[in-house]
C-alpha cells in the first residue's frame, strides 16, 4: 500500500492506541503485523528527523550538535530550513506491506463478550486495513 511517511507515523500511533483490547484472532494478527510493518518504516523516519536536526542545529565548541531540555538548538533561519527540509522528507511516499482485513470481522465483536466492541475511532483507525 501507497503512503505518505507522515501517514506512518499517524497510522502506526493509531495501532498502538489499540492495540491493548480483545478483538477477533485475524484482527488482532492484522494488527500486530501491520504495528511491526510500520514500526520500522518510523524507525527509518526518526533516523532521519535525527540527521536532520543535527545538521541544522547550532553547534558547540566541538562541532557537536547543542541539546537542552531534551530539544535541539536552532538560529530562528535555521529551524524554518529544518522544518522544511523534514515536512518534504514527511511528504514523500514509499510503500508499506500491509495485512488486510474485512471489515466483518470486527462483526464478531458484537455477538461476544469476549471481545471489546469498536468505537468510531477504532473503525476510523483500522479503516486503511479494510480490504
Amino acid at each position: 500500500m501507497k503512503m505518505r511517511l507522515s501517514e506512518v507515523q499517524e497510522r502506526l500511533q493509531g495501532l498502538l492506541n489499540i492495540s491493548g483490547k480483545k478483538f477477533p484472532a485475524k484482527v488482532s494478527y492484522a494488527i500486530m503485523k501491520n504495528e511491526k510493518a510500520l514500526e520500522s518504516e518510523y524507525k527509518v523516519i526518526d533516523e532521519q528527523r535525527i540527521k536532520i536536526c543535527e545538521a541544522y542545529a547550532e553547534k558547540d565548541d566541538e562541532g557537536n550538535a547543542i541539546v537542552k531540555e531534551e530539544k535541539y538548538v536552532f538560529s530562528s533561519a535555521n529551524q524554518a530550513a529544518c522544518d522544511k527540509e523534514y515536512k518534504e522528507l514527511l511528504a514523500e511516499e514509499i510503500e508499506v506491506d500491509i495485512c488486510t482485513i474485512d471489515a466483518e470481522e470486527l462483526d464478531k465483536c458484537d455477538d461476544s463478550s469476549r471481545y471489546d466492541v469498536p468505537t468510531a475511532a477504532d473503525f476510523m483507525t483500522l479503516e486503511f486495513m479494510f480490504k
